[in-house]
Parts: structure tokens; sequence; C-alpha cells
């Protein structure tokens, strides 16, 4: 079975910990250019994309998040869009609308599981 608790946190990467610059790691997740989760495969890792998602949160203005939902990557637009989700749920629904295209898709890893999935999924997931 597949774990789905992460067993380690940002620390393990400190040079994400250490970013401050919100491009660079927007950057880095364009890069990669998948939605990972917090925890996957059997050990349920934390991966380098997970911890660049969760540092763009913490320094990136609400302003560029906003603008980062209409980015040309689909990873991008579906981190920036939870973290306006958590920051500022009414701003993250009016931006949410601008999502919902449903041939837009990106590649998204949880848990076990890989697939190429709609934006609209990720970004309509509680």
């Amino acid at each position: 079975t597949c774990a789905y608790t992460p067993s380690e946190s940002i620390s393990v990467f400190p040079w994400i910990q250490s970013e401050k610059d919100p491009l660079k790691l927007v950057d880095s997740i364009v890069i990669e250019d998948r939605v990972v989760e917090s925890a996957i495969g059997i050990g349920g890792s934390y991966t380098e994309q997970y911890a660049r998602y969760e540092r763009l949160c913490e320094v990136a203005s609400e302003e560029l998040l906003k603008e980062l939902t209409k980015h040309t990557n689909n990873a991008v637009k579906v981190y920036a869009y939870r973290c306006l989700r958590e920051r500022n749920p009414s701003l993250a629904d009016a931006m949410k609308v601008g999502m919902l295209d449903g041939d837009s898709k990106v590649w998204w890893i949880s848990g076990c599981s890989v697939d190429r999935v709609p934006v609209s999924d990720l970004v309509n997931q509680p």
C-alpha cells in the first residue's frame, strides 16, 4: 500500500527553504512540470517539487499568486491557485473561473498514482 503522510519537511531541501525569490521557485516548478502532492510512493516521500510549492506560498505576494494563476505552465497555475486558496479563499474563487478550461491538463502525482488530469479537477479539489 502507499503511504500518504509525508515523513519529511522542507528542511530536507535547505536550498529551497532559504529561497526568497518566488520567480526562481516558479522557474524550477516549470522545469519539473507536474503537480506533486505532499507524499508520494510507498514510503510517502516528500519531494523537491512539493517543497517548492510550500515555499512559493510563503514568499510570493498575493498579487503575484494572482498573476501566476494565468501562467502558461499548468503546474504553476495549480500551485498558485492553492496558495491563494489558503491565503484568500474569496480571491481564489474569483481566479478559479479562468482555470476551468476543460482542455488544460497537467501531470499529477499523489501517493502511488500518476496521471495526466484536467487542471479543473485539481482546482476543484477540497
